[in-house]
């Protein structure tokens, strides 16, 4: 406003009044109010589609490795076992899928190293190794690729009395609905060189064996695409490979985000056949959340759904709410319920 009583010829301004200064700091407050969801979501749909592209890197690779070995990466042994690249990828590799897909995700000299080593230079490289951290195999919604706590580290890879920190992993392979757990009776005791164990007589963890009334009789048996000692082909998924889980995300308490305790993301990255990268569909996915302790499910950070790749390749969102028939379903490999879940 103008005051036109100027004083030497000028005219005089007036302020801004102390109610109008408030007023506008409001206006500034509601628009900030209103955009900050905005903003939020978003970035989530960044991280979101971020995590969708590290599992479809990651089901390229286990489909390249497929097609390389013909059979999916196999799950190792256990997680007193470290991967190592002098056993080859089939029943005599300890390691899991992790460790497997290397070659396959350009990084083939970190899949070599320890190669042709004596005992005591694979030990110190394993050891070394098991620090590594890879963002690809994190879910940038719940955390960074950064190190972390670690509670198991395996007899080949140092053991336990080094300290322990390293990478986590995000995202679980499919290991069915049947989670057995007399299993582990099979694996060979801990050892400082995986190429010094006899080889065992390895129980059929691939084939369903059946009694007079069509019940599996074998309690080994697991009906999903990578496990225990497995070496699944594609003529093994009976129900189609768009219609087969592969690997997807893994459900984490939120209090065990950053904390390395969680029984399943507790192990040094590249280690077998461990809660920390197979979970199974015999129960519902969830949501991360406080309080909830459940080791063998798929599940994610984010809202309302969760990432899984198909053994064809396919990333879908799938909705927390999935019926869990079809849960399953999805995640067995051979039940005939070849469901399509681009709906779900």
């Amino acid at each position: 406003m103008i005051d036109h009583n100027p004083v030497g010829g000028f005219p005089r301004k007036r302020a801004f009044t102390l109610v109008e200064v408030l007023v506008v700091i409001a206006i500034i407050g509601i628009l900030i109010a209103l955009l900050l969801p905005a903003i939020q979501a978003a970035r989530e749909a960044a991280r979101r589609m971020e995590c969708k592209n590290h599992l479809k890197q990651i089901a390229m690779a286990c489909i390249s490795h497929e097609s390389a070995q013909k059979f999916y990466p196999t799950g190792g042994w256990a997680w007193t076992w470290y991967s190592d690249p002098n056993c080859g990828y089939g029943r005599r590799q300890p390691g899991s899928w992790t460790f497997n897909i290397l070659p396959w995700l350009e990084q083939k000299a970190l899949h070599d190293n320890g190669m042709g080593q004596s005992t005591a230079a694979k030990k110190a490289m394993f050891a070394k190794k098991s620090e590594t951290v890879m963002s690809v195999y994190n879910c940038p919604t719940r955390r960074a690729a950064i190190y972390y706590h670690l509670n198991d580290r395996p007899q080949n890879a140092g053991g336990t009395t080094q300290p322990m920190v390293g990478g986590h992993v995000d995202y679980a392979a499919n290991a069915g609905t049947r989670n057995v757990t007399n299993w582990w009776a099979n694996v060979p005791a801990p050892a400082d060189d995986a190429l010094k164990v006899p080889a065992p007589t390895w129980p059929d963890t691939d084939n369903p064996k059946y009694d007079a009334g069509h019940n599996v009789t074998n309690a080994e048996f697991m009906n999903g695409v990578s496990f225990w000692t497995s070496m699944i082909k594609i003529k093994d998924i009976r129900d189609g490979t768009a219609h087969t889980y592969l690997i997807g995300e893994k459900y984490l308490p939120r209090e065990s985000w950053l904390a390395g305790s969680d029984f399943g993301d507790d192990t040094a990255i590249f280690s077998g056949f461990d809660w920390d990268w197979y979970k199974w569909g015999a129960n519902p996915p969830q949501q991360d959340r406080l309080g909830l302790t459940v080791h063998d499910i798929f599940g994610s950070a984010h809202i309302s759904t969760f990432n899984m790749s198909f053994c064809d390749g396919c990333v879908r969102s799938i909705s927390y709410d999935i019926a869990q028939n079809v849960h399953q379903n999805l995640s067995d490999r051979r039940d005939g319920q070849g469901v399509d879940a681009s709906n779900y």
